[in-house]
């Protein structure tokens, strides 16, 4: 299917929008959660933990493409003003603040991070973000003849540097007491057994 037919057609019929709002569903994950946290499972914990906040991030951010986030308990959907990819839809000033907040982040994930790979795969998604951003402000990244471009391509490839530079697992680990208060431990020395 073409991407026009997938987001324009595909994406409301009942079949996905029922995967998509399962896979959105606050009271899901939060189940999913209780249950990892009984079981002891803590990369299952943490992953509906990390669902529950890409939620109430989504609230926000999406237009005609709400998702319903009370799934199954309800078919609400909250209509944003706002859209993070629809530039109708203020989407300029949204996808600048979220790849911004990503781009604040990746100096202190970089930090936590152990391996060349998952370091590679974070520096490939800072690029993106910043392609991707350029693309909705309407920079065109082939066109090498335009001045906006080349600041473009420039940022892509300064991002990786200065995430490099800018920390160091030792201070990531520092500045968020990273083995003390992660969100596992301050559950697990609240549990009731």
């Amino acid at each position: 299917m073409s991407e026009a037919k997938i987001w324009g057609e595909a994406y409301y019929q009942p079949g996905w929008q029922n995967i998509i709002a399962t896979s959105h569903s606050i009271p899901i994950a939060l189940i999913g959660f209780l249950v990892c946290w009984l079981l002891d499972w803590k990369w299952g914990a943490i992953l509906c933990v990390s669902m529950v906040f890409h939620c109430l991030l989504d609230l926000p951010v999406h237009h005609d493409d709400a998702h319903r986030h009370f799934y199954p308990f309800s078919d609400y959907r909250f209509y944003s003003p706002v859209s993070y990819w629809d530039i109708n839809h203020h989407a300029r000033i949204a996808g600048g603040v979220e790849a911004a907040l990503v781009l604040i982040a990746s100096p202190i994930v970089m930090g936590l991070l152990k391996t060349p790979y998952t370091k590679g795969i974070l520096i490939v998604i800072d690029v993106v973000y910043i392609l991707l951003y350029g693309w909705m402000l309407g920079i065109n990244v082939l066109n090498l003849k335009s001045l906006k471009t080349w600041g473009l391509i420039l940022l892509a490839l300064v991002t990786p540097l200065i995430i490099f530079a800018s920390t160091s697992k030792e201070q990531s680990l520092k500045k968020f007491q990273y083995y003390k208060m992660t969100l596992w431990n301050k559950l697990s020395n609240n549990k009731l057994r």
